[in-house]
């Protein structure tokens, strides 16, 4: 037990390199595992998905759309490392490896700079590890999703770069990053509103929303997505290509079809957080028997964080009953 404390110790508090210890672990991670999938997929003819089959048959060229529901940026990524190692197999884990990487150092990055510790932030960065549809999905089957993951993470960090420092180039990124997230997959613009209304929501961080300067920030954002956006109208039979997937209407009466998705959205959340929801639970009951509790407010950061689950939580119920998925 004594081995296991000093080693969480170390790697919470202590550095490698220029870089903080967990910090350095999740990547060291992530290069260890575009060695190995790429590996075991030129032995064993194994490493590849569904998702990534696909990728290797378009991320040949650069286009401002491929044909399918998804947005290009995913594509793009796997295009531009393509062009530097081949199209093979290899490109594929560094996209995948990467935007993992990527994401984990931003979400870590933002927790410090919201002014937590090294130990919060190392907490808060693994503790996403929990998510069976990062740890296994991500890695395992799925592509667009890990670039959602990296460029939310992305988004988070800008928005907290942006009330911290209030500057021309911080609402420059945030529109940047806004446009990347958009990009990554169109359902996240469920996370950027939700996001967005929660830092209306606080006294804290409302000025910054307010700011002369936002609107270049939007302007940023309409522009880096418009290429995209005029394509996907454009071939609206594309974009809309997986709708029936949603499976609309599929309860016959209003009521029916309101009840099985809002069952199917119970169960979605249930298969997506249960695990961490129980392991945070269960930390937070511990916690509570430790500590007195405290009259203090919650921090604004944990406010606007919770203020942004239970706004997309809100959102995606709203589409669920009025579009009838």
């Amino acid at each position: 037990m004594q081995h296991l404390e000093k080693w969480t110790d170390w790697l919470c508090d202590d550095k490698a390199g220029p870089l903080n210890a967990a910090l350095a672990f999740a990547v060291i991670y992530c290069l260890v595992q575009v060695v190995v999938m790429t590996l075991s997929s030129h032995w064993a003819g194994t490493g590849v998905g569904v998702d990534e089959s696909e990728q290797l048959m378009v991320m040949r060229v650069l286009a401002t759309g491929y044909g399918s529901s998804q947005p290009p940026l995913y594509t793009w990524l796997a295009h531009l490392t393509a062009s530097l190692v081949g199209t093979n197999v290899l490109a594929l884990k560094i996209v995948k490896y990467g935007l993992l990487a990527g994401g984990l150092a931003s979400y870590f990055t933002a927790v410090r700079r919201l002014g937590y510790s090294s130990r919060a932030a190392a907490a808060a960065m693994f503790g996403l590890l929990l998510f069976p549809q990062i740890i296994w999905e991500m890695q395992h089957a799925l592509t667009h999703s890990v670039a959602i993951f990296c460029f939310s993470s992305v988004l988070f960090l800008a928005l907290v770069e942006v009330l911290k420092r209030r500057s021309l180039a911080a609402y420059v990124l945030f529109g940047l990053a806004t446009a990347a997230a958009m990009l990554s997959k169109y359902n996240n613009v469920v996370f950027i509103a939700a996001l967005f209304l929660a830092a209306l929501s606080l006294r804290e961080t409302r000025a910054a929303i307010f700011d002369r300067r936002f609107p270049i920030s939007i302007m940023v954002a309409i522009l880096a997505c418009l290429p995209t956006f005029h394509w996907s109208f454009a071939h609206l039979e594309d974009l809309l290509l997986h709708s029936d997937g949603f499976g609309v209407a599929e309860g016959g009466s209003a009521a029916a079809t309101a009840s099985l998705g809002v069952f199917g959205l119970g169960k979605a959340i249930l298969n997506f957080a249960g695990l961490p929801i129980a392991v945070f639970a269960v930390a937070f009951l511990l916690a509570i028997r430790k500590s007195a509790p405290s009259s203090q407010p919650w921090p604004w950061p944990e406010t606007l964080v919770w203020r942004a689950f239970a706004l997309a939580l809100l959102i995606t119920l709203v589409v669920v009953l009025a579009g009838g998925v």
